[in-house]
């Protein structure tokens, strides 16, 4: 099943907020108006689903960058103003 940023973003909302055991799925599903299929199928893939649509920040600048170009916590940038 294709999960969009959206319903990720819905699920995630749910999650960070603290209000409900995900494992609870009819009140993640009130809450978030996703489907009992879509929660599953965001439960099952929520690792790769993260990576692709959250942004990771930068540990010294705060910079928003994708988590797999992250270099010892930091972009590119901070990361090689540091070797100086």
């Amino acid at each position: 099943m294709e999960i969009t940023k959206e319903q990720f973003e819905a699920y995630e909302g749910v999650r960070s907020s603290g209000v409900t055991n995900m494992f609870d799925v009819r009140t993640v599903e009130q809450i978030s108006g996703l489907s009992r299929e879509q929660i599953m199928s965001i439960m099952k893939s929520y690792g790769e689903l993260k990576g692709k649509y959250q942004q990771s920040k930068c540990d010294r600048c705060g910079v928003e960058i994708d988590e797999e170009d992250k270099m010892d916590g930091k972009c590119m940038e901070c990361f090689e103003g540091e070797e100086d």
